[in-house]
């Protein structure tokens, strides 16, 4: 693999968790400072030296990379996953604990898409066979099926179960015989490289780290607030613009930088139709709700209910699981900020 290859797949990690404007704003400095030394009186010598460190300028760009990598590893989610929650297209909900998974697949290759610093030397890795599981917990899956994971920090890898079974895709979950940590990305997604060669280097985004649940489809279930189905028959306002979603891989051909129409109402009117909070004042006390999604992720809101809004459906359908459906939770209209795979609201405090 060229230097390139490797670059690449580091910065697209680092893409995912911000680090970028961390990169991009070192690379500017330096090419700033580079232009005003080229102005000054020394020209014929600094070009020299210009010369020479643009020969060498793939290694400054790697350090640049690796520093911005290291950052974002620090910034991202440390907290350890140990279970993981399967969601079926009929809105099936498990939870089980890694322990209790089986580790069936040996695969031994140089990772280059850990969370810190990329391996140099093949390793074994451990994990679980995808084919095995997705078959177990989901009994009439189809190579059609869109099988969707969801990391602790809401990123997004789908792919069809055909591909799944042709890329021998597994759930990694030990390095060398012994338990890898969330440094590793662990519990992660990842495939032979053998299987699936162009990918490994240029599509970075195959990959997920710390895997927390696996949906399968666009599943039917109820949003739910204060314990009861949320009432949705009057949440029908429309809004034509793009739809947002989680980062991550997806099918982006129906729903790239295309405006639909999206069904949507305020979160104040939705919890004073449907929640334990039914009341003639028009006002919802805002420290008291919080928001959890599929992954049990909860989070207490700090934009009144009045300003977020729920959108429920896109293109006259159900927003796909892939882009971060059935249900995302967004602060505003046009606001690229949201919570995505909302399954329940609450009023009673955290």
């Amino acid at each position: 693999m060229t230097h390139v290859d490797e670059n690449f797949a580091l910065f697209a990690k680092a893409k995912r968790t911000g680090a970028t404007s961390c990169w991009v704003y070192l690379n500017s400095c330096i090419y700033k400072a580079i232009s005003v030394y080229l102005l000054s009186d020394k020209r014929a010598v600094n070009r020299k030296i210009i010369s020479n460190v643009g020969k060498n300028m793939w290694k400054l760009r790697l350090l640049l990379i690796f520093f911005a990598t290291s950052f974002a590893a620090k910034a991202a989610q440390q907290t350890p996953v140990t279970n993981l929650k399967f969601l079926s297209k009929n809105g099936d909900l498990v939870s089980k604990r890694y322990s209790e998974l089986n580790v069936n697949a040996l695969f031994e290759f140089v990772h280059l898409h850990r969370v810190i610093d990329p391996q140099q030397k093949p390793h074994k890795y451990g994990g679980i066979d995808l084919t095995t599981l997705i078959k177990k917990e989901f009994l009439d899956v189809s190579d059609n099926d869109i099988i969707t994971f969801i990391s602790s920090d809401t990123y997004v890898s789908s792919l069809k179960y055909s591909e799944i079974v042709s890329t021998q895709a597994m759930i990694g979950t030990e390095i060398d015989g012994k338990p890898a940590n969330w440094k590793n990305g662990s519990p992660g997604l990842i495939f032979p490289p053998s299987k699936i060669p162009n990918l490994y280097s240029t599509d970075p985004t195959w990959w997920s780290w710390w895997v927390s649940a696996i949906v399968q489809g666009d599943h039917k279930s109820s949003l739910i607030i204060d314990g009861n189905p949320a009432l949705l028959d009057k949440c029908t306002d429309k809004l034509k613009r793009i739809l947002p979603y989680p980062r991550g891989r997806r099918a982006f051909k129906e729903w790239k930088d295309k405006k639909v129409d999206i069904e949507h109402c305020s979160l104040e009117s939705l919890i004073l139709q449907s929640g334990k909070s039914k009341t003639k004042d028009t006002k919802v006390q805002v420290k008291s709700i919080w928001v959890e999604n599929y992954i049990g992720k909860r989070t207490v809101l700090k934009t009144p209910a009045k300003d977020i809004y729920l959108f429920r459906a896109a293109a006259g359908a159900a927003i796909p699981t892939s882009m971060g459906g059935p249900y995302q939770l967004c602060n505003g209209l046009e606001a690229a900020e949201c919570i995505y795979f909302v399954s329940s609201i609450g009023t009673g405090g955290e």
